[in-house]
């Protein structure tokens, strides 16, 4: 009888590990998930993605901005590095705006929803958004170059 008994706790306590333990282990996956900020994707429509995205590019740009103002500020005085930088950003949106058009090419007049569906604007702007921040970043660099980099940005 006894070793029933310790078979019945052993299974019990089995059951419980089994039941418990993935529910704490949710329960603390979605306190630190709480603090985090929303994914878009993680939104219930697609019109909310979207939304989302958008917004998101558009903070991204509203950085871009930001600190492209900051590095003309710091290169005032030098107008070679100016010029450079200027024709460089321009340049980049260039590249950008066609880079984005490869990635979902349609005609001039075509409505590219209709050729890769409601989901195209997220995808359109969560691209923008990733291809906007890493030219945040680099002119950034330009701003703050890291101490003893013989290669970083000169002026």
């Amino acid at each position: 009888m006894f070793r029933s008994r310790r078979c019945s706790n052993l299974s019990l306590l089995v059951v419980c590990l089994l039941v418990f333990l993935p529910a704490l282990a949710a329960s603390g996956h979605s306190q630190t998930t709480k603090t985090k900020e929303k994914s878009c994707g993680d939104y219930d429509t697609q019109a909310q993605m979207n939304e989302c995205a958008a917004r998101q590019a558009n903070e991204a740009d509203a950085a871009l901005n930001a600190v492209y103002r900051e590095l003309l500020n710091k290169l005032k005085d030098n107008k070679t590095a100016t010029a450079k930088i200027v024709a460089a950003q321009n340049a980049w949106v260039t590249f950008r705006d066609a880079e984005l058009a490869a990635d979902w090419p349609v005609g001039k007049d075509e409505n590219p929803n209709a050729h890769y569906g409601s989901v195209h604007p997220f995808c359109f702007y969560e691209e923008l958004a990733s291809m906007t921040l890493e030219r945040v970043r680099k002119l950034r660099a330009y701003l703050h170059p890291e101490e003893g980099d013989v290669c970083a940005y000169g002026p």
